[in-house]
């Protein structure tokens, strides 16, 4: 550029570039190397769908008692009482003192003719029922957990690799703007040893 403009000064080159210069372009020496098969687009969607998994109540962490004691198959009672509803029924009079609760059930049993033994009966059947569910639920948490924390190392060894690459890319930018550099001193190297010579053959005409 440094010769250029010392030619167009001295009248020797018109301010357009010379018809039929050849334009060189850059050799397409490094090109950035593409991410290899996982995305962070895709590690955040694997794991959002491994929590989905849990919060959807496939595990069956949802099922309320009830579903439970229909799933065990015990059906209501006859006379239709069940000793959690008693409690209900309690609840809702605001009976709180232990002396007057078992006074109020044993009225209402009474009135009711319901026996006591089929109450607890029942009242055992699914306390039973709960304590079943429950010992399935906890093996089938921990067969989840298992597969959940296998997945869980994967994700955390693929995003190390990504963050492996990435650093690998900063790397090869920073060696891309420091061979920028280079070539730009080069350049005005040439560009000087070009304005020095022409100014030595121009000397003479001046």
């Amino acid at each position: 550029m440094k010769l250029t403009q010392l030619l167009i000064q001295a009248g020797i080159l018109a301010a357009a570039a010379p018809e039929g210069a050849p334009a060189v372009e850059p050799a397409a020496e490094a090109k950035a190397p593409v991410t290899r098969r996982v995305t962070l687009e895709e590690l955040r969607g694997r794991a959002r769908e491994a929590r989905q998994e849990s919060l959807q109540g496939d595990l069956g962490l949802q099922t309320s008692p009830e579903e439970v004691y229909r799933q065990s198959g015990i059906e209501e009672p006859q006379h239709g009482f069940r000793l959690d509803r008693l409690g209900e029924l309690l609840r809702e009079k605001g009976i709180g003192n232990p002396e007057a609760a078992r006074a109020e059930l044993v009225m209402v049993l009474a009135e009711n003719k319901v026996p006591l033994e089929t109450l607890l009966d029942d009242a055992q059947r699914r306390d039973s029922a709960l304590d079943s569910y429950e010992e399935r639920l906890v093996q089938r948490v921990k067969d989840w957990r298992s597969g959940f924390q296998q997945q869980v190392q994967a994700l955390r060894r693929q995003a190390a690799e990504l963050m492996e690459e990435a650093e690998r890319l900063e790397q090869s930018a920073t060696r891309v703007d420091k061979q920028l550099e280079d070539w730009r001193s080069r350049k005005r190297a040439a560009e000087d040893e070009l304005e020095r010579l022409g100014q030595l053959l121009m000397e003479p005409t001046r």
